[in-house]
């Protein structure tokens, strides 16, 4: 019996050796973690700073009118066309006397399938429209007007086929599709 307690005595010897390291390596962890928090502490009011000072004033805030045609141009690109109308709108009130308001206007209108406004945009942007831009602005008149063809085309056609005239349904989706054959 002596021989075994002995040896369980002595067993204990490891356990109490690793215990005394484990208490060294913990008296020194609170400094660590005082450390790393405090580190964590300086990264947050860094990121505070940054985030809470005001943006620089880009150039395009400088004038009003470009700026307005710049959101609605990156609005219209994502296919956000009620937005990029009304920044359109913004460009004309800030300067009545320029066509690319309008003329965004009209593309805005056009890509919503709104035809009638989007010609009156659009005849509004060639009154102020240069002599070398003009073409564009006739090129956007024009294809409005294929677009209404095409509306009221596919409507007398759904109207022919609702009171069973086929035929005339066919004509008239016909006449649409000559209008716009890419639709």
């Amino acid at each position: 019996g002596f021989a075994v307690h002995r040896m369980s005595r002595n067993s204990h010897q490891p356990l109490r050796q690793a215990q005394g390291r484990l208490l060294a390596v913990s008296s020194q962890l609170p400094v660590r973690l005082r450390v790393w928090r405090a580190g964590l502490w300086a990264a947050f009011a860094c990121i505070l700073v940054l985030f809470s000072c005001p943006a620089p004033p880009q150039a395009a805030e400088a004038d009003p009118y470009e700026s307005a045609l710049s959101k609605a141009d990156h609005l219209m690109k994502r296919g956000e066309f009620v937005e990029a109308l009304s920044a359109a709108q913004e460009a004309i009130k800030a300067n009545e006397q320029r066509f690319e308001g309008y003329h965004s206007a009209a593309l805005a209108l056009y890509y919503q399938e709104s035809v009638d406004p989007a010609g009156r945009y659009a005849q509004a942007a060639l009154a102020r429209v240069p002599a070398d831009q003009r073409a564009m602005v006739e090129q956007l008149i024009e294809t409005i007007g294929k677009k209404r063809i095409y509306w009221e085309r596919v409507r007398a056609g759904d109207q022919a086929m609702a009171k069973g005239y086929v035929t005339k349904a066919a004509a008239e989706y016909t006449e649409a599709w000559r209008a716009m054959p890419a639709r």
